[in-house]
């Protein structure tokens, strides 16, 4: 067995059932969930978390060009706070 195949045995015997690991969870729902775990413990999170996307289901288009432009690489990044995109 190699050391993936262990791991991935190990995660599915013990990964715990969170929100944002259902599948079909979308991109910005995850990364919402990752900011908010920085440092916070997942039992806080979780009600923040769900009410958060209650309230902001999917990033305003400003906020998605933005993502966008992070996901695509750094030079557009550069470029779309030089103004020039």
């Amino acid at each position: 067995m190699t050391l993936a195949d262990s791991v991935i045995k190990w995660y599915d015997a013990n990964a715990r059932d969170l929100p944002w690991r259902v599948p079909g969870t979308s991109a910005w729902a995850v990364l919402v969930s990752e900011v908010m775990l920085q440092q916070t413990p997942v039992v806080r999170v979780t009600p923040a978390w769900q009410a958060w996307l209650a309230r902001w289901p999917e990033p305003s288009p400003a906020h998605a060009s933005y993502f966008r432009r992070i996901v695509e690489g750094p030079d557009h990044t550069v470029a779309a706070a030089q103004g020039s995109t």
